[in-house]
């Protein structure tokens, strides 16, 4: 397998708490309906693992980078889509979470395409891709945001 997923959560909590400079506990994480996917590539430009979340997650983790209210968050779930501002956050936090990847050999992994929402640009391509994948579920709550779950494919 080209690359491994961190082998405990709790590494993905820790990893979330420091971001965010906040509480974040484990929590028993539900099957996410996929909103966001990001694709994280090798240093030969190879797809070596997805993370991807649902709208919710999304939105709390995109909210927090930059402590956006979490009023903010409910109301674009009620809206069904992302805002900018919080994509943009969004894309950060998938960015720094490619410390989640880890690649045989000790290579760099890289964020690569991304996609939020399904009528985003390579959602259906990445969507197909991240299925073929066995998939991590980590369940997590941030203080102030709310439950989110991750699925990480490798």
């Amino acid at each position: 397998m080209p690359t491994t997923s961190l082998t405990t959560k709790d590494q993905v909590v820790q990893l979330l708490s420091d971001l965010y400079g906040l509480d974040v506990s484990e929590i028993e994480p539900s099957t996410p309906r996929i909103y966001s996917i990001a694709e994280y590539l090798n240093e030969e430009s190879k797809a070596v693992g997805y993370i991807a979340c649902d709208l919710e997650t999304g939105c709390r983790l995109g909210a927090a980078l930059t402590q956006i209210p979490a009023g903010r968050v409910e109301e674009a779930v009620k809206d069904g889509a992302m805002p900018d501002s919080i994509m943009e956050n969004l894309h950060e936090v998938l960015n720094i979470c490619v410390n989640l990847l880890t690649a045989t050999g000790g290579g760099r992994v890289l964020l690569g395409r991304s996609a939020y929402g399904e009528s985003a640009e390579h959602y259906s391509e990445l969507s197909k891709d991240l299925e073929s994948r066995t998939a991590d579920l980590v369940g997590f709550e941030i203080a102030r945001y709310g439950k989110c779950v991750l699925s990480i494919s490798t």
